[in-house]
């Protein structure tokens, strides 16, 4: 008999299930939550290995409850209903009204994830200010921690044990061809739309992206070490052309057709529409979080807002 822990369900987990329910499909759901497909995809997975069970049934048309489904998924909206009526008593007995929020965060973050849950926290708590400031390091968010200047970090994971962490995304890495002067590929005519175009792309080689040189951050780059630690293990021969820091410098020096960039997803937006699109040909990627001093005293402003980004 499966021996399931209730402590290792996630409510996330509970409202990717539901949303898939509704919707039918993955990728709809997705757009629900404001996750990726594959966050959503991998959030059933791992409730249904917790639970023992197959939810759903993924096909061509989409995805269908199992029977199994169809009995717990009443159970699993009871349970959302649930929480939300306890957040809202919750809010009351702590008199939420007055109080503000410190958030620091990494650009990418800031620009295309928290706007969404920064928006819900102010539908619930209109009272509470919301401060976002932009840091370029992960030590800089740390530190911002440590001396009591913010009070949630959004950063790269993982991260020291004195902090508690909450994953909001794993964002791939992604390949930023010249517009002109492509390597030979089989078929198929890169767009710059991304997540959706990237799936149906040929495969680039690592000897196509060889013949560029490459722009990239400098070896000593805090941001860059896994993608430096990455080539080095399957692609060492690569030329690196041009050391840049800055996304927005390096995807502006493939735009001019100086060279090649490999980026993560994020951290490349917006990529301009001439410029080819591909997956790294060993994929990699970042995990991007929220992170919380666990040995602070925090608001229960700072705790709403927390409490919200797990629901989110």
């Amino acid at each position: 008999m499966h021996g399931s822990d209730s402590s290792k369900v996630k409510l996330f987990q509970l409202r990717a299930f539901v949303a898939v329910a509704d919707c039918k499909q993955f990728g709809e759901a997705a757009l629900q939550l404001g996750l990726t497909q594959s966050s959503v995809s991998h959030a059933i997975a791992s409730l249904e290995a917790e639970l023992g069970v197959q939810l759903l049934h993924r096909g061509r048309r989409g995805a269908m409850l199992t029977p199994t489904g169809e009995q717990l998924l009443p159970e699993a909206r009871q349970i959302l209903q649930l929480l939300d009526t306890l957040l809202h008593k919750a809010q009351l007995a702590r008199g939420l009204s007055t109080g503000q929020v410190r958030l620091a965060s990494l650009r990418s973050i800031a620009t295309y994830l928290l706007p969404h849950v920064i928006a819900s926290f102010r539908q619930q708590f209109p009272e509470i200010k919301v401060t976002l400031t932009q840091y370029f390091y992960n030590a800089e968010i740390q530190a911002a921690l440590r001396h009591g200047t913010a009070d949630i970090g959004f950063m790269e994971l993982p991260v020291s044990e004195e902090f508690a962490t909450y994953d909001l995304v794993a964002d791939e890495y992604v390949v930023l061809l010249p517009p002109a002067g492509l390597p030979q590929m089989p078929s198929g005519e890169p767009s710059s739309k991304l997540p959706s175009r990237l799936s149906k792309q040929p495969l680039l080689t690592w000897q196509q992206l060889s013949s560029y040189p490459l722009i990239m951050p400098a070896p000593n780059y805090e941001g860059s070490i896994a993608l430096q630690q990455h080539l080095q293990t399957h692609a060492p021969f690569l030329h690196i052309g041009y050391e840049i820091n800055e996304d927005s410098i390096q995807v502006a020096m493939v735009q001019q057709g100086l060279g090649a960039a490999i980026l993560p997803h994020l951290a490349a937006m917006p990529i301009p529409s001439e410029i080819p699109v591909y997956p790294l040909p060993t994929p990699l990627r970042r995990r991007l979080g929220a992170v919380l001093r666990v040995a602070d005293l925090h608001s229960p402003a700072t705790f709403a807002f927390w409490d919200l980004l797990q629901i989110k």
